[in-house]
């Protein structure tokens, strides 16, 4: 409450004297019969979900758990009314070298935040746009590959529409929409920020539906790995039932 109303103040707000906070109305889709699930879960599948002949297949299933879709590895994170979130777990391979072009780029981002997009970078920046725009394509080549094509078709096919406005950009900017495409390829629930490239924003979210309906078709997969990681159980999501 106490921090609420000062940046109310700041906002020149002075005559709001108390701030309450409360849950967001989407949380009530989270409200569960949890005594009854776990008593008798068909039974709540049925009355609670309204769902039709349900099959219970894992009784719970843990955030961070390993799901494959197709053959792309993905965590999950967290969940909305309808679908699930998720962060990407396929590890980005790139030559040493680039590895080391990657740093030198965020730290050039560093180095220069708060100054004009267009300022000139200096030999000791050790970065330029021909590997900037080098390093595009070979990000958005791997995109287009498997197992990245399985979620990231969209965001490839705007990178590759968007491959001259990028070569047009100055350096600086180039090297910010190059750290952006990698979230893509983090480990985390981060989203590609590209307003810089093409006005867009909130580029690459992972999500799925929650009905397993929608991946008729596909293959769908719960992945548990052993301890050591070399090892794996998979538990098949869709069946014979899609």
């Amino acid at each position: 409450d106490r921090h609420a109303l000062r940046i109310l103040r700041l906002f020149g707000d002075t005559a709001t004297s108390r701030v309450a906070t409360t849950v967001g109305a989407e949380q009530e889709y989270f409200l569960v019969d949890k005594a009854l699930y776990e008593r008798e879960p068909l039974r709540y599948c049925e009355e609670i979900l309204g769902l039709k002949a349900p099959k219970v297949l894992i009784s719970k299933i843990k955030i961070d758990a390993l799901f494959s879709l197709d053959g792309f590895r993905m965590h999950l994170s967290g969940r909305t009314s309808g679908q699930l979130i998720y962060k990407n777990a396929n590890p980005l391979v790139l030559d040493p070298e680039w590895a080391q072009y990657i740093k030198q780029a965020a730290k050039c981002v560093e180095r220069y935040a708060g100054e004009k997009e267009d300022v000139q970078l200096t030999a000791f920046d050790a970065v330029d746009a021909r590997r900037n725009c080098e390093l595009y394509q070979i990000l958005l080549a791997k995109l287009a590959l498997q197992p990245y094509r399985v979620k990231y078709g969209t965001p490839a096919k705007t990178l590759a529409e968007h491959a001259e406005a990028f070569r047009r950009l100055a350096p600086l900017p180039q090297c910010k929409v190059l750290l952006q495409i990698l979230n893509l390829f983090s480990t985390n629930a981060n989203s590609a920020d590209l307003k810089l490239l093409c006005g867009k924003a909130g580029i690459g979210i992972l999500r799925t539906s929650k009905n397993l309906e929608n991946f008729a078709g596909h293959s769908f997969r719960l992945i548990h790995p052993s301890i050591t990681g070399v090892f794996e159980r998979e538990i098949d999501l869709l069946g014979d039932e899609f």
